[in-house]
């Protein structure tokens, strides 16, 4: 018999899981203890968590044979677990967002698996190729070679007025209030692009990013600046909508391009494992469905930084 704890904290979206003979258990989020969104608790472990597993199965931190901690990892993360340093195993953030994603998506036949959100572990992202329960990388994004689109969501989220990491979904909502702008669109592309090998722009994207952001809302009525009857600025949500439109059509249409040529260097993987925080946006996960390659598409419930207990 085997039964193991994951855990995930230290960060954001701390969380706890067991699993028992491969058999999810029980997987519980810290803010749903505590009662604090995890976009207002940075830092927290999941202690309450995992005090809560272990009354629920009247266990003990000693009765699993083994405890999973997904990284970033430091020393003060366990410090609480009162186990025998050698049960505790630490896993990649990456590798978690994708075991805990390909394990329990069902999937057998030639699958790609892809983990793609703002940096965990020095990397943006993996990419394995799968079958029968086998994954095999092939792909890591590290932060110093490219860019984050989730790093530019959540400082668009921020530049709108809102809370990154909690209110991304707002933008989300938002963008479909809004309205293509070819200057909005080619400005933010132009730092935000696929290179082509499998990775995105240049680093430093979320300041460049903020920065244009900046100067977008300063000019509240950009296209009608060439308007000699147009005097007075546009409505506030008018023009943030303008701007989460272009955010959001821009990322769709760069994933898209990224996973196409993901595809045609391994053209017989049709089907498609996403995780990551990115992949809460539905309105990209719908546009990455309709790709005619796609034979079907798995997003982890939870595709967040949440479900890295369970992946590890």
């Amino acid at each position: 018999m085997s039964k193991i704890l994951g855990i995930f904290g230290g960060s954001h979206n701390a969380s706890a899981s067991y699993v028992k003979d491969g058999e999810i258990m029980c997987c519980i989020e810290e803010e749903r203890i505590v009662r604090v969104k995890s976009g207002d608790d940075f830092g927290r472990v999941p202690e309450e968590a995992v005090f809560a597993i272990l009354q629920r199965y009247n266990m003990s931190i000693n009765d699993f044979d083994d405890i999973a901690v997904c990284g970033p990892y430091c020393n003060g993360f366990v410090r609480y677990i009162e186990a025998p340093r050698e049960k505790i195993i630490v896993i990649n953030h990456h590798s978690s967002h994708c075991y805990g994603a390909y394990l329990t998506s069902g999937f057998l036949d030639k699958t790609l698996v892809f983990s793609y959100d703002g940096g965990g572990d020095r990397n943006y992202g993996k990419i394995y190729l799968a079958e029968d329960n086998k994954m095999a990388l092939v792909k890591t994004i590290p932060l110093w070679t490219g860019s984050s689109a989730g790093q530019i969501y959540a400082h668009t989220t921020v530049g709108l007025g809102w809370k990154m990491l909690k209110d991304e979904g707002k933008v989300t909502g938002l963008a479909a209030h809004g309205k293509f702008n070819e200057a909005i669109y080619n400005q933010l592309n132009k730092i935000f692009y696929y290179n082509g090998d499998l990775s995105f722009s240049p680093v430093d994207s979320p300041g460049k990013a903020s920065y244009i952001l900046d100067n977008i809302k300063q000019s509240k009525h950009l296209d009608y600046l060439d308007d000699p009857n147009y005097n007075s600025p546009r409505p506030v949500m008018e023009y943030k909508a303008e701007i989460a439109h272009n955010v959001q059509l821009l990322i769709e249409n760069e994933m898209k391009n990224f996973l196409n040529d993901l595809h045609s260097k391994y053209p017989q993987y049709k089907k498609l494992v996403l995780s990551g925080g990115i992949f809460a946006n539905v309105k990209l996960n719908q546009r990455i469905n309709e790709l005619p390659w796609v034979d079907e598409i798995y997003i982890s419930p939870p595709m967040g930084d949440e479900g890295l207990s369970l992946g590890a």
